[in-house]
């Protein structure tokens, strides 16, 4: 795909490269004469394990054991339960998932992670006292938003 800008502009083009069961596994978005690669990793489950893109290479775990929370064994379910950035340069950020037996995320840590002004709340994780459900699992609590109330009619609708 290449889009083409009026007045001169380096034209942008993007070329995606699929396996045969059709995930991305590679991109390469050619910006003028530069070229910007991305290659993507998955596992025999088809999840995202890798990604290396400009600036960062991003590694993603599904562990079956060792996990932290109520349930331990969350990666068996499919369960994210970890996942590290490491920025061209610079050191590794790397966030723990912790699950519910009904795969309900209940905390976030952080180590590694930038400190500032500015930067979001979940930046640093998310203690579990910041993520609330409801009776019926809608997130009505993350990190500093209050996510509002469900009714029944409208369970599977954001509230209005």
């Amino acid at each position: 795909m290449s889009w083409l800008f009026p007045n001169g502009q380096a034209s942008v083009k993007d070329a995606v490269f699929r396996s045969q069961s059709g995930r991305v596994v590679a991109n390469t978005l050619t910006d003028g004469q530069a070229d910007h690669n991305s290659r993507y990793g998955f596992d025999g489950a088809g999840r995202l394990v890798s990604a290396v893109i400009p600036g960062h290479t991003l590694s993603y775990g599904f562990a079956g054991t060792g996990g932290c929370g109520v349930n331990a064994g969350a990666g068996l379910n499919g369960n994210r339960t970890s996942s590290t950035d490491l920025p061209d340069g610079a050191s590794p950020v790397t966030t723990t998932y912790c699950y519910d037996q009904t795969d309900r995320l209940t905390s976030t840590a952080v180590t590694g992670a930038p400190a500032g002004p500015g930067l979001s709340p979940v930046a640093a994780g998310i203690p579990a006292a910041q993520l609330a459900y409801d009776a019926h699992g809608n997130t009505t609590t993350l990190a500093d938003q209050t996510l509002g109330s469900y009714a029944p009619s409208t369970r599977s609708r954001p509230p209005t």
